[in-house]
C-alpha cells in the first residue's frame, strides 16, 4: 500500500511540473553541471544574455556572455575585464549600451569596501574596462543594480537603514544624484533587495524575505503611483516557491519574466501566467 500512495504521489508530482509555465533557462547549454548560475540579463531583441557563473561557493564569481542565432544559445565565454575575484548581477540598459554590475574589484581611490557598483560602455570592439560609479558608493554592500530608460538607477544596499533596502540614484545627465530610499505604502521603506525597474518606470519587482511568503524569498511587484510607489504585491505561487527566488528581468518585448531560484538556477515564465505583471504591464 504504502508503495502505491509512493506511486500516486510521485505522479502527481510529474504532473504539476509537466503543467508549470515555469522553465529552466539555458538548460544543458548556457549552465554546467556542479556551477551555479544566476543573474540573467539580455538586450532588446533576445539575441544576448549576460548573467553570474559561480563554479566553487567558497571561490570566486565572474561575468559570462552568450550569443542567440537560428534559435540556439552558444556556449556562454566570461567577459573579457571579468574572472578575477567577484563580478556578479550584470544588467544592461534597456539601449544595450552600458552594463552594470557589482563587484569587490579595487575602487580607484583604494579604500576598503565591500561590492560597489560599475559599469562598462559598449563599444566597436567590445565592452570598454569598466569604471566605478563614486557618486552612488558607500562603505557598506551595494548590489544588483537595475537602471531604466532615462538612466535613473535603483539598487541594493545595507547603508542607512541596514541590508534590505532598496535605493534611487537619479540620472541628472551627467552623473548620478545622491542616493535616496525608495518607500512605499505611505513612508515605509521598500524591504528587499534584487530590483528589476521597468523601462518606462511604471514598476519595479523585487525580492523580498517579508513574513507571508512561501520561502526563503520570493518575488513582489509594486507600481508607481504618481511620484511615490504602492503596497508590494505577491507574484503568486507559479513562480515563488519554498526555495529562495531573486534576480528578476522582464524580456524587452514583454513577453518573459526571468529570474532565479536557489543557489544558482535561471527559470523564465511567460508574462501571461503571471495577472500582476501582466496587467502592469497593460494586459499582455
Amino acid at each position: 500500500m504504502c508503495g502505491l500512495i509512493g506511486a500516486f504521489v510521485a505522479h502527481g508530482e510529474a504532473l504539476q511540473a509537466q503543467s508549470s509555465p515555469v522553465e529552466v533557462f539555458g538548460e544543458g547549454v548556457l549552465t554546467e553541471t556542479g556551477a551555479d548560475a544566476y543573474g540573467p540579463t539580455l538586450n532588446a531583441d533576445g539575441t544576448e544574455v549576460y548573467f553570474t557563473v559561480r563554479r566553487n561557493r567558497s571561490g570566486s564569481e565572474y561575468l559570462v556572455f552568450s550569443h542567440r542565432s537560428n534559435g540556439a544559445w552558444a556556449a556562454p565565454a566570461p567577459l573579457a575585464f571579468s574572472g578575477q575575484g567577484y563580478d556578479k548581477e550584470p544588467y544592461l540598459s534597456p539601449d544595450g549600451l552600458r552594463l552594470f554590475f557589482a563587484s569587490t574589484r579595487p575602487v580607484p581611490s583604494g579604500a576598503a569596501l565591500e561590492f560597489e557598483i560599475w559599469v562598462a560602455d559598449r563599444t566597436e570592439g567590445g565592452w570598454s574596462a569598466p569604471r566605478h560609479l563614486e557618486e552612488i558608493g558607500s562603505p557598506g554592500y551595494d548590489n544588483y543594480p537595475a537602471v531604466a530608460a532615462n538612466g535613473d538607477l535603483y539598487f541594493g544596499s545595507d547603508r542607512l537603514e541596514g541590508r534590505g533596502r532598496i535605493f534611487h540614484a537619479r540620472w541628472n545627465g551627467a552623473n548620478y544624484d545622491e542616493p535616496v530610499l525608495v518607500t512605499t505604502e505611505g513612508d515605509r521603506p521598500m524591504t528587499g533587495a534584487d530590483p528589476y525597474i521597468d523601462p518606462q518606470s511604471r514598476f519595479l519587482i523585487h525580492s523580498s524575505t517579508r513574513s507571508g511568503g512561501r520561502g526563503e524569498g520570493d518575488l513582489y511587484l509594486t507600481l508607481r503611483e504618481g511620484a511615490d510607489w504602492g503596497p508590494s504585491v505577491h507574484l503568486g505561487d507559479i513562480v515563488n516557491t519554498a526555495d529562495y527566488e531573486y534576480t528578476p528581468f522582464v524580456s524587452a518585448d514583454e513577453q518573459h519574466l526571468y529570474f532565479s531560484r536557489g543557489w544558482g538556477e535561471m527559470h523564465r515564465v511567460p508574462v501571461s501566467a503571471l495577472p500582476a505583471l501582466s496587467r502592469a504591464l497593460g494586459g499582455r
